[in-house]
């Protein structure tokens, strides 16, 4: 998913091509996805706010397909029904963290647990500490 605003951010440039180290965000997404074993195929979904990302992928070679960005959920329903698509993992373009590695225990996880839905979230205290530890000065 890569077709946001990034409001919350202020930002002057396109949220998905900020860098992060050498390379745009969503590149470092692209890395893990391709590093995944039980990634088969990957389709970026972009919008109207983010025609430089759509053409950065395509000169990458990466799938796109563009949303109405209305927002995150809408938009992934949008790309899931015009793609077809089954059994489908969906990622934010902005986790230059996320590991091929991380990634298949996801899905091994959700194939193990045999529900129809399976979301990975940051318990909301661990989210607490990471703000406070972000915004706390150092001295």
């Amino acid at each position: 998913m890569a077709g946001g605003k990034g409001k919350r951010l202020a930002l002057s440039e396109e949220k998905p091509l900020l860098q992060v180290g050498a390379h745009p965000v969503i590149e470092h997404v692209l890395a893990a996805l391709k590093e995944a074993k039980k990634v088969e195929s990957i389709v970026v979904a972009v919008s109207p706010h983010t025609p430089k990302t759509a053409m950065h992928l395509k000169s990458l070679g990466v799938k796109t397909v563009e949303a109405p960005e209305k927002e995150y959920v809408c938009d992934m329903g949008y790309a899931i029904k015009k793609l077809r698509l089954k059994t489908t993992l969906t990622l934010a373009s902005d986790l230059p963290l996320i590991t091929g590695k991380v990634i298949d225990e996801v899905i091994a996880i959700y194939k193990h647990c045999g529900k129809p839905a399976l979301a990975v979230v940051v318990p909301r205290q661990q989210k607490r500490n990471l703000v406070w530890e972000e915004t706390t000065p150092l001295n």
